[in-house]
Order: C-alpha cells, then structure tokens, then sequence
C-alpha cells in the first residue's frame, strides 16, 4: 500500500474535520516526513488498511505513537514507544483482521526500525491471549523473567 493512498483515505474521513487534535497535521498539508515521524509510515499504512482507513486516532506524543480506528463494529489499535534503554515496546496491539498477517508485517517493520536505529530488542508487553502467546514463541520472542506477560526479541 502506497502512503499516498493512506494520505489521501486519511484526510477524506468524515472525523477528520477538526485538525488540531493532530499536533503533526495542519488542515491544508499533506502527511509527511516534516509532520509526521518517518519510520511510522509503514505502521500507518498497516493499520489504515486494517481499519479502512477509519481512524480514531494517529498521533505521536513525546515519542509514543497511538494508532487506533474501527471498522464494522471491530476496532484496532496499537501504542509503540521507545525505551530510555533502547527498547521498542508494543505496549498495547489489537488488529481488526486477526490471523491475516498483520502482526507478522507489523514485526517486518519493527525490525528495520530496530536495526536502522541500533535498537537492543523489540519487546511486546501484556501477552495476554493464547494466540499471542503462541506467535510470540513462533517468532522466537523470550518470556521475561520479571514479567511473565512480557516478550522481548533480541537478535
């Protein structure tokens, strides 16, 4: 999907009609690398197409990007943040379209983000279901000792 289409689905939205809820938009410029950090782009892609393009919300507050929109009564969402440590952290991920490989490109995306910025490891907080829990262990994600419900990738 190419960020042009996200650009131009996003800015049709009905609920996007007051802009100042998005510090990085301004009513009359397009979505770009000066308004909107660059490594989420693909992740914005991924979840506009998960939601059809109905977002609650795409924002970036101190470093913390909240996505979030909703689709035939189903929603999706997703926090990433960035550790004092170097983590990546998903501290929360729900896709409306489930076992389609939306988390497995998620990951694609994480690790070029990882790598491109010499991150330690990706970590997934509050791996509350089975399926998560199994994805996890699939993608070679170790449990944290501290926190059970906690994940981190190394590599």
């Amino acid at each position: 999907m190419s960020i042009k289409k996200v650009t131009k689905n996003f800015f049709e939205n009905d609920y996007q009609n007051d802009y100042e809820d998005f510090n990085f938009f301004s009513k009359n410029k397009p979505l770009n690398t000066s308004n909107f950090p660059q490594h989420y782009f693909e992740i914005a892609a991924l979840f506009s197409e998960d939601c059809n393009y109905n977002f609650s919300q795409l924002e970036v507050q101190r470093g913390i990007l909240f996505i979030s929109g909703h689709y035939k009564g189903k929603g999706n969402e997703l926090m990433l943040k960035f550790r004092h440590n170097n983590d990546l952290v998903v501290a929360r991920v729900q896709f409306i379209n489930q076992r389609k490989g939306n988390m497995t490109k998620l990951f694609d995306v994480l690790k070029k983000i990882k790598r491109r910025y010499k991150l330690k490891r990706i970590v997934i907080e509050s791996v509350l279901t089975d399926s998560m829990h199994n994805w996890c262990h699939k993608n070679k994600f170790k449990p944290s000792v501290i926190h059970p419900n906690c994940y981190k990738f190394h590599s």
